[in-house]
């Protein structure tokens, strides 16, 4: 919320959570069309996507856990 208006913060997650239902209502049909290797492999990647986006997060917010101001 430091970097983004609150206006864009709720876009966003309206945005995205249009194509979070679809793949919802979809969910039986895509795991027919991926199979289970299929899912496994895209279960990995979201992982990874996660992971990135943590450790983004986390190195973006680490000075407000260690202030410099310390003597």
């Amino acid at each position: 919320r430091a970097e983004y208006a609150t206006i864009n913060i709720l876009a966003a997650i309206v945005l995205n959570m249009v194509p979070v239902l679809l793949v919802l209502f979809l969910t039986n049909r895509i795991e027919r069309a991926l199979g289970r290797v299929g899912l496994i492999v895209i279960r990995k990647a979201f992982g990874i996507i996660l992971l990135a986006i943590s450790i983004k997060l986390f190195a973006g917010n680490i000075t407000y856990l260690f202030p410099h101001d310390q003597p």
